[in-house]
């Protein structure tokens, strides 16, 4: 059983309260990611070829483009999961002592031990997620300005690690072509040997070079830019689950809906009923 409680999208990013009892497959996002359990089983989150527990006092953050997947416990009871996708850049605007961190790398430690301060604060807003009606703008981005600040003060040592660098322009010319060309098809499926072709690289030149630079594979890569697309046009439009498939390259409704179940835990139909936009939607 997975059920999506509550999804928002704005300027600061996303917010998430997941009722889900099944692992997902590796993904990243293009956002900070802080995964916080609010209730049921404790679960994990595999970042960096490890398992970081979720539990009343452990939460995990992941940095932006950092690959990562949700682990849930064969046969336990489900796990309401709250779950943030934070602009950096939002968190900057808000506060210019917080500038630093928006361009920051990873951070030294995935696993955050929660205050009893924070935890009261993703208590709150996992609250204001599970009621029934529309929570208002400035409250959702209080909440999450609060919650992100005090989980990213609590982060172990607050430094950059040299494990999972963040996205930034790659040195390495050939891959920055190859990610303009990624960026540029986001709406099709990736032909890696095009990609080569077009970076000048053999196959396995190209996937070596590029994990290197970036710490993702080609693939990963092009799968966050095609979900930032599908989560927009699904919550920004009305047209039919169909077409976006369609838009975005997938020969099947049902191969778009089994990618977005792999990415997001729940189909797409199901993000679409619990989707609540807050000001402009990013994307």
């Amino acid at each position: 059983m997975v059920r999506a409680e509550r999804i928002v999208q704005g300027k600061m990013g996303g917010l998430a309260l997941f009722d889900l009892d099944h692992s997902l497959g590796l993904h990243a996002h293009s956002q900070w990611h802080i995964v916080i359990k609010c209730g049921g089983a404790d679960g994990a989150v595999r970042v960096r070829d490890r398992c970081y527990p979720l539990t009343e006092q452990s939460a995990v953050l992941v940095n932006r483009w950092e690959p990562h997947h949700y682990a849930h416990p064969s046969g336990a009871p489900s796990s309401l999961l709250l779950a943030l996708y934070v602009e950096p850049l939002w968190l900057a605007e808000r506060d210019r002592g917080l500038a630093g961190l928006a361009q920051a790398g990873a951070f030294a430690d995935p696993c955050v031990q929660l205050s009893p301060a924070t935890r009261r604060a993703a208590d709150t807003m996992a609250e204001s997620l599970g009621r029934s009606e529309t929570v208002e703008q400035s409250v959702l981005e209080q909440l999450t300005f609060d919650l992100a600040v005090s989980v990213l003060g609590e982060a172990p040592g607050r430094r950059a690690s040299a494990a999972a660098p963040a996205l930034r322009p790659a040195r390495d010319f050939r891959i920055r072509k190859a990610l303009r060309y990624i960026d540029e098809r986001a709406n099709e499926p990736l032909d890696i040997d095009a990609l080569a072709r077009h970076a000048g690289l053999s196959r396995a030149h190209l996937f070596a070079l590029f994990r290197k630079c970036t710490n993702l594979s080609p693939g990963l890569y092009a799968n966050v830019l095609r979900m930032n697309r599908a989560v927009t046009r699904l919550a920004a439009s009305s047209d039919t689950m169909a077409v976006i498939a369609d838009d975005l390259g997938f020969s099947a409704q049902s191969h778009f809906t089994r990618f977005f179940r792999c990415q997001w835990g729940v189909p797409p139909s199901e993000y679409r009923r619990a989707n609540q936009i807050s000001g402009a939607a990013h994307g």
